[in-house]
């Protein structure tokens, strides 16, 4: 059996990552034991990256986009 006085590494990171405040997170990260911060930093930088690529892309509106080709068009006629 292990002596591990912290939660695994991964629940660490989700901890984290789940976090409001750059407070909440320093303390969460100061429970992790000092050999595997590194695993850690990493494992956040993992979720982070993961949670930004699941966002969907924003519909534009109709109105945006004829508004965006027209002042395209303008610009390359010199108008």
């Amino acid at each position: 059996m292990s002596k591990a006085k912290s939660l695994p590494v991964w629940v660490l990171a989700e901890l984290i990552v789940a976090a409001k405040t750059r407070e909440e997170k320093q303390a969460i990260a100061a429970t992790c034991e000092p050999r595997y911060l590194q695993l850690l930093r990493n494992s956040v930088k993992t979720l982070i990256a993961k949670k930004r690529a699941v966002k969907p892309p924003k519909p534009v509106p109709e109105c945006f986009v004829k508004v965006k080709t027209k002042l395209k068009r303008r610009t390359a006629h010199g108008l």
